[in-house]
């Protein structure tokens, strides 16, 4: 026994002081209180006339634990007794502080837990992709008096997905196949018209994810693994076409089917929790050691883009918060207070281009782009569907856009 705990502490009332050593013999850290009984007196009385015999102190604290118990306790635990409303104020103080420590408690564990999940995520993705190895390159295609830019739309990829309809089949495997014949095609086109710079816009929807049940039934691997893996193939993708131009590489930063709907939470509650950003940032970092590849990744809730081609404002974006695109540059201009010359989406799965009103010498437009991934089984049950496709938009410097090229894979 550590007769140090029954060293009366200075600031303690009697009653305090029995009330803790009380506590002590019934959690044996000490003896009994006939074997500590003289201590006990030792340490409240100078005279020895006022000692008082254990049974005494036993039968004291008896008392006070039984008024505790049936008083005390019950008006915490039964809000309904009334007693002194000196007490109850008391009482409702103390309530109220505990729930206050409570909630901040329940805010802090959710935070951390937060923070825990967004670096465990990162650190798996970071953990399988790896820097591409820099391709060795040929001469660039220099064409004078190049008043056109091209641009290449990637929409709607929706790697993860895996399914058979009546007309296609996806996979992450059929996904990285249709790459490698795209980059044969963009190859050709590249030569073919002599292009010195490719502006390249990845449109969103990247990864299936997961913001319906359904997607669990159709999801080919984890978010992780689709994550990685179309980053990486972009990224593969990019690196073939730098053999034979410049390219510029523009991430949208927010889609539909890339938001992390946590908790059940609604569509664009959660804009910031986006997979679009990190799908961004690591094909930035895959291309890193190529000179010939820039790549401007989105800010933290960017969800559109604008760009200056050819002379030409344009805001480009998933597509997904647009209600009605007959009226989407007219609205678009108006939030901006600047006028918007071609509005370019993907998200509807189909290639359709809108006219807006006509400029000096060109049509503001509206450049729908199809879908990389095509028909799905939900498409064949409400009998529409479009080939799997990208789309290639040429700017003139008079005439704005006057080519498209629609590459069916």
């Amino acid at each position: 026994m550590d007769k140090k705990l029954l060293n009366k502490l200075p600031e303690e009332t009697e009653e305090q002081y029995l009330w803790r050593i009380g506590h002590y013999i019934g959690d044996g850290l000490i003896g009994s209180w006939k074997e500590i009984g003289d201590i006990v007196n030792s340490q409240l009385y100078t005279d020895e006339s006022q000692y008082k015999t254990a049974d005494t102190y036993r039968r004291q604290l008896s008392t006070a634990k039984r008024y505790y118990d049936n008083v005390f306790s019950a008006m915490m635990t039964n809000p309904d007794i009334e007693y002194d409303p000196e007490v109850q104020k008391q009482l409702e103080a103390l309530r109220k502080e505990r729930i206050k420590i409570q909630t901040l408690n329940v805010e802090r564990n959710r935070i951390d837990r937060e923070q825990a999940r967004r670096e465990l995520f990162y650190e798996q993705v970071h953990t399988l992709a790896q820097t591409i190895p820099v391709p060795e390159f040929n001469a660039l295609q220099i064409k004078e008096d190049n008043e056109e830019t091209y641009v290449l739309c990637l929409a709607d990829i929706h790697a993860g997905a895996k399914f058979k309809s009546l007309t296609n089949e996806y996979s992450l495997e059929i996904m990285q196949d249709r790459f490698d014949l795209l980059s044969v095609d963009i190859i050709n086109f590249i030569e073919e018209h002599q292009v010195e710079n490719l502006l390249i816009l990845g449109l969103g929807d990247s990864v299936q994810g997961l913001i319906h049940t359904n997607d669990l039934k159709i999801n080919d691997s984890s978010m992780v693994v689709a994550i990685v893996t179309v980053a990486k193939t972009i990224a593969a993708f990019l690196s073939k076409l730098s053999q034979y131009t410049n390219i510029n590489y523009i991430h949208v930063g927010s889609s539909n089917h890339s938001q992390l709907r946590v908790l059940g939470t609604k569509p664009n509650e959660l804009m910031d929790e986006d997979v679009e950003y990190v799908i961004a940032h690591y094909i930035e970092d895959l291309c890193s050691a190529n000179s010939r590849i820039h790549v401007r990744v989105p800010e933290i809730g960017e969800w559109f883009t604008k760009l200056n081609i050819e002379g030409y404002n344009i805001v480009t974006m998933h597509g997904h918060q647009i209600k009605n695109f007959e009226t989407a540059l007219k609205d678009i201009s108006a939030k901006n207070n600047e006028v918007v010359d071609y509005l370019i989406v993907g998200h509807c799965h189909a290639a359709k281009e809108i006219s807006g009103y006509e400029g000096v010498c060109h049509d503001t437009e509206v450049l729908m782009c199809p879908s990389f991934i095509g028909c799905d089984p939900y498409a064949d049950t409400i009998f529409k569907g479009n080939k799997p496709a990208v789309k290639i938009f040429g700017f003139h410097s008079v005439y704005g856009h006057n080519e498209s090229y629609k590459i069916i894979l």
